[in-house]
């Protein structure tokens, strides 16, 4: 069980002049993800209590209570992983996004870049980077991260959105466009793009 598909992921609709962040997706598909979540806090409490010393029972139950909102039984779950294993880049991964969540960047990015050290290749670690770098207002480096999320995981469709929504912001219309369609066109249902591409046409008509 991957932490990284059972993140909420933050998705980026800009709105009118002011900018917005709005959590519109979910790399998990489920039509009762409540129940489901609440058998995985049972679950991976129960594997928790017999493994002590399995700092991915912890993570895994993290997951289970950042996915049922419960932020600070997740982050307590995730520093005990760490205690275990404090390479465990998905760990610092998790916690990275509890900070965000919480609206704590400083805190979110220290986690963030240790996980991107510990994993270099990962998408889902540049791309939770980048989000970070968004909250910062740090333009430049949000732009460099998602590139590079993209560039490991090409069908990386928030990615692709988000980028976009940096880039309108800059003023740069063009690029923005081009990342929207590209969104839409490997997810033709992803609402954040297609608002952001309806947006931006209507803008560029006038």
């Amino acid at each position: 069980m991957s932490p990284f598909s059972e993140a909420k992921i933050p998705v980026f609709v800009q709105k009118r002049t002011f900018y917005l962040l709005i959590i519109l997706t979910f790399l998990i598909a489920s039509f009762n993800r409540n129940a489901i979540w609440q058998d995985g806090i049972s679950l991976w409490s129960d594997v928790a209590k017999k493994s002590p010393n399995k700092a991915r029972a912890f993570n895994n139950l993290g997951s289970a209570y950042y996915n049922m909102n419960f932020i600070d039984e997740a982050l307590d779950c995730y520093k005990k992983a760490l205690l275990i294993y404090p390479d465990f880049a998905e760990v610092h991964n998790n916690i990275g996004n509890v900070y965000l969540k919480k609206g704590m960047a400083d805190k979110a990015l220290e986690h963030l870049k240790t996980a991107v050290k510990l994993e270099p290749e990962n998408a889902e670690i540049h791309y939770n980077l980048a989000n970070v770098y968004y909250f910062s207002g740090n333009g430049f480096l949000a732009i460099k991260h998602y590139q590079f999320a993209i560039k490991l995981k090409p069908d990386l469709v928030d990615a692709y959105n988000n980028l976009g929504v940096v880039y309108e912001i800059k003023g740069l219309n063009d690029l923005a466009l081009e990342q929207y369609q590209t969104a839409l066109r490997i997810n033709p249902e992803s609402e954040s793009a297609r608002l952001n591409l309806n947006r931006i046409l209507q803008k560029k008509n006038h």
